[in-house]
């Protein structure tokens, strides 16, 4: 996992395997053409297998950071005190925040299915052993994404429960929190989530929802911070023997199956064949505009691992690290104005027109 200022000057990156899977973070800064590594980030109480690392995001100015362990193993007991370690869930998030060095802040850990606790942390975290009992596999942590500012982050754990996503909000007071889930069961709702630039909208990816026909599509859901109502996208396309279209299966791997951009207008969602297609709020409702294809993309790649807008809305950058055995990063710019956008809960004109490909 990757995450960048803007301005593009630092740069933290996420190694989860490092140290038998304890993981580690990196903060590199740029001097001009030269980049340089500035700190390690790592906690003493890891333990093997949690990876640290897994998923980050740093706000605009550097100076917040979130970072997600999704393995972390935690005690649930009454008040969240760190105990006995009879009781335990999986998952843990912690925000970091950079005077001279980065400072450990907070913790976010899942107590019990949609809800988060924060105890004081500890570095004398016990190791739960095959003994205990785990009383939920939560993967909190596996995807993360951070408004502009720092202030609002949205957390997704895709095996709480039926799948959720924690939307965390800091005001006059502190730190809040907020949980959307799905309808169903077992979506993996959370496994990959995108946040607007000022916090206000919301893109969960649900790869293991069912469709009508009891098919594996999934979906991915924009939700208005603000109203808690949803939008949700499937993808279409033709059939094989062109008597219409079908809906074709999201992407359930990598960090890229779903993003949205700055203003909450745009979003890309990646197939599971490895084909993104571009979706764009129009007329006060959201639209499939594109398919995203590059020649130069490896059949049998995985092109759509990730995604990510930069620059402005009309650039896109998609990777695909399996490419030439060595990975390689593709970009694509719209030809002209983006389309109108603005307050999600209200109606919106436009149009979009085609981005093409350069890598």
């Amino acid at each position: 996992s990757v995450s960048i200022t803007e301005g593009g000057n630092t740069a933290l990156i996420g190694a989860n395997g490092a140290d038998q899977a304890k993981g580690a973070v990196y903060e590199f800064s740029r001097d001009g053409d030269e980049w340089e590594q500035q700190e390690k980030l790592v906690f003493d109480e890891l333990k093997q297998k949690e990876q640290f690392g897994t998923s980050l995001a740093i706000s605009n100015d550097g100076q917040t950071a979130f970072i997600g362990a999704p393995n972390v193993a935690v005690e649930t007991s009454s008040g969240g005190v760190f105990g006995s370690g009879t009781n335990f869930s999986t998952g843990a998030v912690y925000l970091l925040e950079k005077s001279q060095n980065w400072q450990r802040i907070k913790d976010w850990y899942v107590r019990d299915t949609n809800t988060l606790f924060s105890p004081r942390f500890t570095a004398n975290r016990p190791d739960y052993g095959e003994n205990s009992r785990k009383t939920g596999e939560t993967a909190f942590g596996r995807s993360i994404s951070l408004s502009n500012d720092g202030n609002t982050a949205l957390i997704g754990a895709p095996e709480d429960g039926n799948g959720s996503a924690y939307l965390v909000k800091q005001n006059d007071s502190g730190w809040s929190h907020q949980n959307f889930s799905p309808e169903d069961a077992d979506t993996d709702f959370g496994t990959s989530v995108s946040l607007s630039g000022d916090g206000t909208v919301s893109l969960v990816t649900a790869p293991d929802e069912l469709n009508s026909d009891g098919r594996e599509t999934g979906a991915a859901y924009v939700i208005n911070n603000r109203t808690g109502s949803r939008s949700r996208l499937t993808i279409e396309a033709d059939t094989a023997n062109d008597q219409g279209t079908e809906t074709i299966p999201i992407s359930g791997i990598g960090g890229g199956s779903g993003t949205i951009s700055s203003s909450g207008d745009i979003a890309v969602i990646n197939s599971e064949d490895n084909s993104p297609y571009l979706f764009a709020r129009i007329d006060g409702g959201w639209r499939q505009e594109q398919e995203l294809k590059s020649e130069n993309a490896e059949i049998g790649g995985e092109f759509g691992y990730e995604t990510e807008f930069f620059d402005s809305e009309s650039n896109i950058l998609i990777s695909d690290p399996f490419a030439d055995d060595k990975g390689d990063v593709f970009s694509f710019k719209q030809e002209s104005d983006k389309p109108a956008g603005g307050d999600p809960s209200e109606s919106q004109g436009g149009t979009i027109t085609p981005l093409i490909s350069d890598n």
